[in-house]
């Protein structure tokens, strides 16, 4: 519980004997997910899933949720170089939207970044191109490095030294590069990018102004991405709580031609500020996660 674990679903996998669930524990996990699908996020088209074991175990959970709404939720992710068997994935109804292609990027930046070589290999960003109501939308969705391995904030140096956030401004730098080729080409294409970056929508004491949420909305010559959390009531913008501090990891960036079919965002506060016992109960969709969900509604019609 150090924000570097959203959603975990394993069955198998990496190096992941500590965590592995037993099967009543993974049944309850399914359960409340099932739950936290259809009660509080109200069956949406597309679900971007930050932590799971692989594309069996998310669509398993997929088909829970169809067997009691009757919606066609698919599932889909790629292996990751995270030593855990972490994944990022999409949960989409396809009677809704329409999946045209589902790729892992790839190439020497990303591997820099995310690969087997990178300080802490992680999550590789996946993304799904989608058509919605006869529009393509590009959406990468990411799971960044954790804060794990930073200096705390009351220890013995002061400012405290956060080795992990070199690691988060590549990686953000490797997805702003990736929305630039989309971009570039087309500044009005319907580009989001999603996920657990795992950092703060500011710069930390010391940091500047080039944090990651900051390189991924864009600097001079590219086209702004805006991050949809900075339009939450403040009360109400958090999706993560450490210490006793309410804080954000989770956010959604959408380009200019996005915006302009923006409706509404909220932060879905059934997780992060219940406490930690309601993970063992299957009768409730409260505290499925230890992070609240960041929900976009966009206007396609």
């Amino acid at each position: 519980f150090n924000g570097d674990d959203a959603v975990v679903l394993r069955k198998g996998g990496k190096d992941d004997a500590g965590s592995t669930p037993t099967p009543e524990e993974l049944e309850t996990q399914l359960t409340k997910l099932a739950l936290a699908i259809e009660v509080e996020l109200e069956l949406p088209e597309i679900v971007v899933v930050q932590e799971v074991e692989n594309t069996a175990i998310l669509q398993e959970l997929a088909d829970r949720v169809n067997a009691a709404t009757g919606t066609n939720y698919m599932a889909v992710s790629f292996e990751t170089s995270d030593g855990r068997g972490i994944e990022v994935g999409f949960l989409w109804d396809a009677d809704r939207v329409a999946l045209l292609d589902a790729y892992q990027m790839s190439g020497d930046d990303v591997e820099a970044a995310f690969g087997p070589g990178s300080p802490s290999p992680g999550r590789e960003p996946l993304v799904g191109v989608f058509e919605v109501e006869g529009e393509v939308i590009t959406i990468v969705g990411n799971h960044f490095k954790s804060k794990s391995g930073d200096d705390p904030l009351f220890g013995v140096n002061w400012p405290p030294i956060r080795i992990t956030e070199v690691q988060r401004k590549m990686q953000a730098h490797v997805v702003r590069d990736f929305a630039d080729t989309i971009l570039d080409a087309d500044p009005d294409a319907l580009v989001m990018v999603a996920g657990d970056l795992n950092d703060f929508q500011f710069g930390e004491p010391g940091e500047g102004a080039d944090h990651p949420v900051a390189i991924l909305e864009g600097g001079a010559g590219e086209v702004p991405l805006t991050n949809l959390l900075n339009l939450e009531k403040d009360a109400e913008t958090f999706t993560y709580v450490y210490d006793g501090n309410s804080q954000v990891l989770d956010h959604m960036l959408v380009s200019p031609g996005l915006y302009d079919l923006f409706a509404a965002v909220d932060v879905l506060h059934f997780n992060a500020s219940y406490p930690d016992d309601l993970g063992e109960d299957a009768t409730t969709p409260l505290g499925a996660s230890d992070h609240d969900p960041l929900e976009g509604r966009f206007n396609f019609r």
